[in-house]
């Protein structure tokens, strides 16, 4: 769920760079989160560039689905938590 969190800032911001600033990491520790998220899916998610990132056909289709999963399982904690 880390590295998916970590991905969607990075979708959101259209940079690794901003994404680890709003996340409070390094640029490092997060781009290898996205390193290692395109190595457990076994497709590239951003195209890298010197004016940010963009992402792939693959990386939007995860951004889509990863932001209601996200969602879903945020209002899933907060009712447990409710219930409890």
């Amino acid at each position: 769920m880390r590295l998916l969190r970590s991905f969607l800032a990075v979708a959101r911001e259209r940079s690794i760079s901003e994404a680890a600033r709003r996340l409070f990491m390094s640029q490092q520790t997060l781009s290898e989160q996205i390193r290692q998220l395109e190595k457990n899916l076994g497709v590239p998610l951003l195209l890298r560039g010197s004016r940010g990132v963009t992402l792939t056909p693959a990386g939007e289709r995860l951004a889509t689905g990863a932001a209601s999963v996200t969602a879903e399982l945020d209002a899933l904690v907060d009712e447990v938590r409710r219930i409890a």
